[in-house]
Formats: C-alpha cells, sequence, structure tokens
C-alpha cells in the first residue's frame, strides 16, 4: 500500500495533490498500527494483568499527542503573522 500511494493520490486526486503523498503514507501506516495496539493492549495486556502499564502508555500517547497538536497550532499561528506582518 506504500508503494501505491502515489498511485492513488495521482489517480483519485490529481497531480496538484502531490504534497499530500507523505500525509497518505503515514495514514497508510496507522491503518497497520491501530489494529496491532488493539490486539496487544486489549486481547494481550488485559488478561495478562497489565492494565496500569497499558493505561500510563495511553496516558503518555496522549500526551504526547496533545503536546504536539498545541506544538503546530502556534507554530502555524506565529509563521501566520509573521507573514502578515511582513506583506504589510
Amino acid at each position: 500500500m506504500l508503494l501505491l500511494s502515489s498511485f492513488l493520490v495521482f489517480t483519485l486526486l490529481s497531480e496538484e495533490y502531490e504534497p499530500a503523498i507523505p500525509v497518505v503514507r503515514i495514514q497508510l501506516l496507522l491503518h497497520l498500527l491501530i489494529p496491532l495496539s488493539k490486539v496487544l493492549g486489549i486481547q494481550w495486556m488485559f488478561p495478562m494483568g497489565l492494565d496500569r502499564p497499558f493505561n500510563a502508555i495511553i496516558l503518555v500517547a496522549w500526551l504526547a499527542n496533545l503536546t504536539l497538536v498545541v506544538y503546530f497550532l502556534l507554530r502555524r499561528c506565529c509563521l501566520n503573522s509573521l507573514n502578515y506582518r511582513q506583506k504589510m
């Protein structure tokens, strides 16, 4: 699927969406990782009594996600305000 991502973008969208190919590749990787995490977390860790480490992993992942979202939003806002000031 990773090799087909460029073909899918060009076929379904157009050449204008070529910058979206890396995003499509990441999303295709997520389709493999999410079921793996479900199987390992819920089907294996809970029955083994490892619910506390599982919850710690989920909490750390949530905090990392929140931190990255805030970072990229602030970065985008700062870059947009700098570009706006330069145009004036």
